[in-house]
């Protein structure tokens, strides 16, 4: 992994690249005038190279190719089952997982009755890479005080610890956010706020459609809000994958029924919610 440093009148900016990358910086250069302009002409660029398939071995940072190219609204597309991800349809007992009645008598649900920090190498959940547009969609159950904490329930973090994308439950400010790593390589919080109808005991899904330019967040198949977000870095897979993390309290709750990426990001716009309880849906 290497350290590329561009800098010209306009742009004097720090960010992580791979071999296929340093050879069209020149070109983007060219294009830039400035920051804004810079990330538009270099998301041109990591897109044009993902369809030619110009992406370095497994060793280097991966480009995002997990998800083949696309025509939106398409089912048939890969999904990322992060509950077999992690096993927890196979755990055992003791490790605090427990399986239980979900939204219906007909789903079924894991139970999370512990301080719990489930990691998974992010390349072996991702082995290609991890996409640049997606759907993340989640369908759970809170409790008890973990109702008005501030934390993690999706995260994964580069090879040194740092964050570089992940969905945050703050309770204490009854907001959803999804942060992700920008091209300079600093992460960008997207806060969604206030959010009703949420912070409660009940059945809830949550849908984030993350697109090239805006982040729409969908609660219990209702927009809620849609914001812009700047042109997002490449995700680091060489570091760990996490769920249900930095959980500051030993009885966190939890039930967990589903979490999926689809790698069709307006697939959020078109889920259902015909799981959930009907008092959940008024």
């Amino acid at each position: 992994m290497e350290a590329c440093y561009l800098t010209n009148q306009h742009i004097d900016i720090f960010h992580i690249c791979s071999a296929s990358y340093r050879a069209r910086w020149p070109k983007v250069l060219q294009r830039a005038t400035n920051q804004t302009k810079f990330d538009t002409v270099l998301l041109e660029y990591q897109k044009l190279d993902q369809r030619e398939g110009n992406v370095d071995s497994a060793s280097e940072i991966d480009e995002g190719s997990s998800c083949p190219q696309i025509d939106f609204e398409q089912d048939d597309l890969p999904v990322f089952d992060i509950i077999s991800q992690f096993r927890l349809d196979t755990a055992p007992p003791e490790s605090g997982i427990y399986k239980a009645v979900g939204s219906t008598p007909l789903q079924v649900a894991y139970k999370l009755n512990q301080e719990v920090n489930f990691t998974v190498p992010t390349s072996t959940a991702f082995p290609n890479g991890f996409p640049l547009e997606y759907s993340f969609v989640t369908t759970f159950r809170m409790a008890g005080s973990i109702i008005d904490k501030n934390w993690n329930i999706w995260q994964i973090k580069d090879p040194l610890g740092n964050e570089q994308v992940g969905v945050r439950i703050n309770g204490e400010t009854k907001s959803v956010e999804f942060y992700v790593l920008g091209l300079e390589g600093r992460l960008q919080t997207i806060t969604f706020s206030p959010i009703a109808n949420l912070f409660d005991s009940e059945w809830h899904k949550i849908l984030i459609s993350v697109e090239s330019d805006t982040i729409i967040l969908f609660i219990d198949c209702k927009r809620v809000q849609i914001q812009p977000v700047k042109a997002k870095g490449i995700i680091n897979t060489r570091g760990v994958y996490l769920i249900i993390i930095v959980i500051p309290f030993r009885l966190i709750q939890f039930d967990l029924q589903w979490m999926i990426i689809h790698c069709d990001p307006q697939r959020a716009r078109r889920e259902t919610c015909s799981e959930l309880p009907a008092r959940d849906l008024e």
